[in-house]
């Protein structure tokens, strides 16, 4: 749907009113999938944005753009799938037990997400990772054990700032786009 949004009102039109209508609309289809299945639009978002961030990863790396592992990205994008639901159940759970819109629960959370969340995920993204890779099981639980702490301690170097945003700025149903991006 991202090229066809409005094409059954195309007239011929121009490059430029076709890339004009081209954001406002797919933010405007974006929000009525947001509305209509959550879990699925944030799942599905969630899996494009691994996608892409493991293109440019390996673009960053030195592989030219159109030649990328594409297994590597088919990986890096069930993985997103994966994490999609939970990703949404976390930020649920996280607004049940502490009120996004109450200011004083902010450190709360975000203290939250970076310690039982983050460890979580962490250690369930590189244990998936590895997986997915080939590794064994107890290969996969051995590197996501020894991983754990340094990618905690690196991403609060990052994330605390991110999350004082989201959880000041960012609407509740576009945390998992704002994280993710």
């Amino acid at each position: 749907r991202f090229l066809s949004v409005d094409a059954h009102l195309s007239r011929g039109w121009t490059t430029f009113e076709i890339l004009q209508r081209l954001l406002p609309d797919n933010w405007n289809e974006y929000e009525i999938a947001l509305q209509n299945d959550p879990v699925v639009t944030k799942t599905m978002i969630n899996g494009v944005i691994y996608v892409l961030a493991d293109w440019l990863a390996q673009v960053l790396e030195g592989a030219k753009p159109l030649d990328f592992d594409a297994k590597r990205l088919l990986r890096s994008g069930a993985v997103g799938v994966f994490f999609g639901p939970i990703t949404c159940a976390y930020y649920e759970f996280s607004d049940t037990v502490l009120d996004p819109y109450v200011v004083s629960n902010r450190p709360y959370k975000i203290l939250m997400d970076q310690t039982v969340y983050a460890a979580a995920k962490y250690t369930l993204f590189v244990a998936l990772r590895e997986v997915l890779q080939g590794a064994r099981p107890d290969e996969a639980a051995s590197k996501a054990t020894q991983s754990t702490w340094p990618l905690l301690q690196r991403g609060w170097r990052f994330w605390p700032a991110v999350h004082m945003i989201t959880y000041s700025v960012i609407p509740p149903r576009h945390r998992v786009l704002w994280v993710n991006c």
